[in-house]
């Protein structure tokens, strides 16, 4: 035995192989180690088998002191091979954070060089040369966080060592980086290696197959526990964070019903309930157990409904079943006691409940490009002309618009018994084609969501009337059995309900939620009028933000207003106060809202428009205030002069600032042009006040023109771009914008892009770390709350 060992394996045992032509193999360190094992397993074997054939004392052989000699040099070469591994893992980590250090390291030192050149722009003084490290990030090609170095495949036999082959491309076992896209193990899609799950057989899952995976076993037994390749279990707690809560809340279910034996397994005697009520063991010293769902009890001894006989009566249905079990062969499982029959292979049998089968993910659905997405591609140029409804509709309410001002505008000009002319008809004919537009799109809006609800509940449906027909066979199978009929062959919905696939509940499809992309059920969001999804948690902060911004009000998506009676289902019934306390408030013109007159209390009042009287009660503070004045009440005709008042005016003229005449409220121009849009939705002139494009006041002032063009340059351009650019470039820049806010200051519907980079926004006023929206228009900075519901 030793004689083979040391001819066979001298590179193992003895170092590294030499360089002569009878050893032109090279092992690497798993192979190396798996030799070594397997050879001490036969020396220990042979040693074993050797025991007891010699005295106790006796001093060893020559051959079982080579054998303990060749298990000491295995056993080394193990120990070896492990610090090898271990030494390899340390050293690629390092080489592989090495890049990562020295990135995070160059964005220190350029984020500090930009602090200093901030600090010297403050003081006046010119711009510092950029340092090596800003002009490193600064280079296209550089990368926050790089991928480690690849293996050169024409390196040599020695790169090849630590590899696996895993269907797709090469990985190292000693290290996997998180930024790296691995296949995943069931749909070989390409996903990070920081959102794959890793199962201990070191196979790897994307999101979609694990919870696929997790909605099988929920269906079918065979696939619970989770495992993969044969008896290895997936840890719960490394699956969990890949789930919706409301299959982890299904799957914990399903968990407490398959770890309970299917013989001691309690379901409702109710065919069409058939909850899972617990174990028989839980239910010894019970008669009955009452199920959540349908009330119904349930003997926990004989699994039928509840009896007052203390010995339970046969079951004839039980009995048919072991009979035709008898004539048919089949088996009982001794552990679990349920039938088994064999259709093909060996005697060997194993019972899926007491030994856990070999886990298969089966129908993962495919995917392949959809009809609308290979059609896109081969459609005519007529169809890039083409509108959406939405569109259309808001082209044509637009154009009546303008059609019922003109026809408004020559009204009077003609007697009123003559017939109209032909302009007049026109217009009229050209009304109704309009009106005729708006009402398609509105009947087409109707019709696609009837057909949504149709799609959504047509699932619910048909798996009900699945159910009941099942459960009419059922009972007609019942019967028969009772009367000593023979059973009767399954109908198609008895296959269908008891098919692993069966969902009596299926999940309506998910959408997106506008403000967080989380992904939700259509059901669980708040659909808008704009076809926009919101979930809860953002419903809930944005009516947070509603009670406490006038500047959100009316409640809006893409300049579209949320029915408020769509809102109240998703916030509490506190919030639901306040938030129809501040609606009422808020639909009210600021001149003709009253608020208490103590300032501690300041609780609105109510509107002093159709009030009888001129006092206002106070219920929280007992304080009375004139509705006139919005002072303390008082006993004369004429209310006194409001000294607070008359000093804000007298300072509102000295700042220049200027008052709504819609509202009454003091606005002050702080960057942009005169054009004026008030919280009350009023728009006037900022220098005479008047009605917008009323007047012959100029729109800019030179000035604030050119620093709001020199802020639109910098939101589409980037701080940091701006800072580096040629200030000749920079000039030509800002005057181009220039002449474009001449021209077009605002934007009627904005059009946003993505802009990288964070930055503060122009709205709200909010700094953003991670990015902002940037309108392809006007050029404004705006958060995603700012511009789906405040612009």
């Amino acid at each position: 035995m030793s004689l083979i060992y040391s001819q066979s394996v001298p590179s193992i045992a003895h170092g590294p192989p030499r360089s002569s032509a009878d050893y032109d193999f090279d092992f690497d360190f798993e192979t190396s180690a798996l030799i070594a094992q397997f050879a001490l397993e036969d020396i220990e074997q042979t040693l074993t088998a050797r025991k007891g054939k010699s005295r106790v004392d006796a001093p060893l052989t020559d051959e079982e002191f080579a054998y303990q000699l060749q298990l000491e040099s295995f056993q080394q070469l193990l120990a070896v091979s492990e610090d090898a591994k271990l030494a390899k893992s340390i050293g690629d980590a390092v080489s592989a954070d090495a890049a990562y250090l020295e990135a995070f390291i160059a964005t220190e030192e350029a984020a500090a060089a930009d602090r200093r050149a901030a600090e010297m722009l403050s003081r006046g003084e010119r711009l510092p040369t950029p340092s090596a490290a800003q002009a490193r990030i600064e280079e296209p090609d550089f990368i926050m966080h790089p991928e480690p170095p690849r293996p050169n495949a024409t390196a040599g036999p020695s790169v090849n060592r630590n590899r696996r082959y895993t269907g797709h491309s090469y990985f190292y076992n000693s290290r996997l980086n998180i930024f790296h896209s691995i296949p995943c193990t069931i749909c070989t899609d390409r996903v990070r290696y920081i959102k794959a799950l890793r199962t201990p057989c070191d196979h790897f899952y994307c999101e979609t197959c694990i919870t696929s995976l997790v909605e099988y076993s929920t269906r079918d037994e065979s696939l619970f526990p989770l495992k993969c390749c044969g008896l290895q279990p997936i840890p719960m707690a490394d699956v969990t964070p890949f789930l919706p809560d409301t299959l982890l809340k299904v799957y914990h279910q399903k968990e407490a019903e398959y770890s309970v034996p299917s013989n001691d397994r309690i379901y409702c005697a109710n065919a069409i309930c058939s909850t899972f009520l617990g174990s028989s063991t839980n239910y010894r010293q019970v008669d009955s157990v009452v199920c959540p769902t349908c009330a119904l009890c349930t003997c926990p001894r004989c699994k039928r409904e509840a009896h007052e006989e203390a010995d339970c009566a046969l079951n004839a249905a039980t009995i048919e079943l072991r009979v035709l079990a008898h004539k048919s062969g089949w088996k009982t499982c001794p552990g679990c006691s349920r039938l088994v029959e064999k259709t093909q292979g060996c005697n060997h049998i194993t019972c899926r409940v007491l030994l856990h089968l070999r886990a298969q993910v089966e129908d993962i659905p495919s995917r392949a490009p959809s009809i609308t997405q290979s059609a896109s591609g081969s459609s005519s140029r007529a169809a890039d002309y083409e509108m959406d409804p939405e569109t259309s509709a808001l082209i044509a309410k637009l154009a009546l618009e303008d059609l019922v001002e003109v026809f408004n505008s020559r009204k009077g000009k003609s007697r009123a018994d003559s017939p109209p002319t032909d302009e007049e008809v026109a217009f009229e004919l050209q009304c109704l084609h309009y009106q005729q537009i708006i009402t398609l799109v509105e009947d087409e809006k109707m019709a696609k969501s009837i057909a949504d609800a149709v799609r959504a509940d047509e699932a619910y449906v048909a798996a009900l009337v699945a159910a009941e027909e099942a459960a009419e066979a059922d009972r007609r199978a019942a019967e028969m059995l009772s009367r000593g009929e023979p059973m009767p062959e399954q109908s198609p919905a008895q296959a269908r309900v008891e098919n692993p696939v069966f969902v009596m509940h299926p999940d309506p499809p998910s959408v997106e939620c506008t403000i967080c992309t989380e992904e939700l059920r259509s059901s669980s969001a708040l659909h808008t009028p704009c076809d926009h999804y919101y979930c809860r948690p953002c419903v809930v902060s944005l009516i947070e933000h509603f009670v406490r911004d006038e500047s959100l009000f009316p409640l809006r998506c893409c300049q579209e207003r949320i029915p408020v009676t769509d809102v109240v289902p998703f916030i509490t019934s506190s919030l639901n106060k306040t938030f129809q306390e501040k609606h009422a408030e808020f639909s009210i013109l600021s001149k003709d809202r009253v608020y208490c007159v103590t300032p501690s209390c300041s609780k609105f009042l109510g509107s002093a428009e159709g009030i009888i009287g001129s006092q206002i009660f106070c219920a929280d503070c007992w304080t009375s205030t004139c509705s006139r004045c919005k002072q303390t009440a008082h006993e004369e005709d004429d209310c006194p002069v409001n000294r607070s008042t008359v000093e804000l005016r007298a300072l509102a003229r000295r700042e220049g600032w200027q008052t709504c005449p819609g509202c009454q409220t003091l606005v002050e121009l702080d960057l942009g042009c005169y054009h004026m849009t008030c919280l009350c939705r009023s728009e006037f002139c900022y220098l005479c006040a008047a009605p917008w494009k009323n007047c012959e006041c100029p729109q800019w002032e030179e000035a604030r023109l050119l620093a709001t063009a020199q802020q639109r340059v910098e939101n589409e351009l980037g701080a940091r771009a701006v800072r580096n650019m040629i200030p000749e470039q920079m000039a030509a820049q800002v005057q181009e914008m220039v002449e474009t806010l001449r021209v077009n200051h605002n934007c009627e519907r904005h059009n946003w892009r993505y802009r990288p980079g964070g930055g503060r926004c122009e709205q709200c006023h909010f700094n953003l770390p991670n990015y902002l929206l940037v309108c392809r228009g006007c050029s404004i900075l705006a958060c995603v709350r700012c511009s789906r519901n405040r612009l």
